[in-house]
């Protein structure tokens, strides 16, 4: 006894499967680094098939606008594992790809058959271009989603596994971040210049604050000048005052020297015109009653009696006739 249709296929799967796990060609694929943005995709399927239109929707959902380049192929009967291969190959050997993604619809596993092929499974297991798998439906397991780098369930699950970026959230997120980028730009130019602003009055108000300070720092000096100014003015004028002083009191001193010389003299010679001295000589000083000098003889007969003044006192005499003393 032996298993046949399906059953056998099963055990030929899972024995190939356990072979490739064994050889490490599962862990391959998913080393390889996958492009966020890709800008070339290539896709293996076949060109009348759903799967294309549905991998053309998810891709247009994710707002992927770039380059697809199409390897179309058989994806079910006896030819279509060389073909897939063949297609696989020829889209890594472009430089411009960047991603492959083999894409089919739902079956058996009898119609699914061809993506469980050896040398398919080799072939994508040892490219250095990340192959994303999304053969069948959810309920569907093939050899070559255990070699790809990415197993998908859908065409558009394989969509959005070829472009992780979101590229419509992207492009709203990149719009708002534009806007908030622009009106915090326009914010910080504003804040800039106003700061600007202020900085170009600075050098005028410290030109004024400087202008000020100079303008005190004058009239401190010009009212400290003038108080030195004055205050040597003043001290001139006492020390002029002190020598005027001095010379005032020099030349008073020799003037009243003088005048005492003077006096002296005109003393000595007034004292040598004092009758006094006259009458020390031994002359006398005729007066009448009242004591008034009789200075002629006329005077002496017409008064009739006078006193004599001598140096040493006073004597009445009577004038007679004949001048003679009675």
């Amino acid at each position: 006894m032996r298993l046949a249709g399906e059953g056998d296929l099963l055990a030929r799967l899972e024995a190939l499967r356990k072979q490739l796990r064994a050889e490490g060609l599962f862990e391959l694929q998913r080393q390889l680094a996958r492009p966020r943005l890709p800008k070339t995709i290539g896709v293996v399927t076949a060109e009348g098939g759903a799967a294309r239109r549905d991998l053309i929707a998810g891709l247009r959902r994710r707002g992927w606008a770039s380059t697809v380049v199409w390897a179309f192929a058989p994806v079910q009967d006896r030819r279509a594992a060389p073909a897939i291969a063949a297609a696989i190959q020829e889209l890594a050997a472009a430089p411009a790809v960047e991603a492959i993604v083999v894409t089919r619809g739902g079956g058996s596993l009898a119609d699914l058959w061809a993506f469980c092929d050896e040398t398919l499974c080799r072939t994508v297991a040892m490219l250095r271009v990340p192959v994303i798998s999304a053969v069948g439906h959810e309920r569907d397991s093939t050899l070559i989603d255990d070699v790809a780098a990415v197993a998908c369930s859908t065409p558009t699950h394989a969509a959005e596994a070829a472009v992780p970026l979101d590229c419509l959230a992207a492009r709203g997120a990149l719009t708002r971040s534009a806007a908030a980028l622009q009106r915090v730009g326009e914010g910080a130019v504003e804040a800039r210049s106003r700061h600007l602003v202020a900085l170009a009055r600075g050098p005028a108000r410290a030109l004024r604050r400087e202008r000020a300070a100079l303008n005190q720092k004058m009239r401190e000096v010009r009212a400290a000048s003038e108080r030195g100014l004055g205050e040597r003015r003043a001290f001139q004028r006492r020390l002029a005052s002190v020598v005027l002083v001095r010379a005032a009191r020099r030349a008073a001193g020799a003037e009243a020297q003088g005048r005492r010389e003077a006096l002296r003299r005109a003393e000595v010679a007034f004292r040598a015109h004092e009758p006094e001295r006259t009458l020390e000589r031994g002359y006398a000083l005729a007066e009448d009653a009242a004591g008034e000098p009789v200075a002629s003889a006329a005077a002496a007969r017409g008064a009739g009696r006078v006193r004599l003044r001598f140096a040493d006192g006073r004597v009445g005499a009577r004038i007679d006739e004949d001048g003679s003393e009675g």
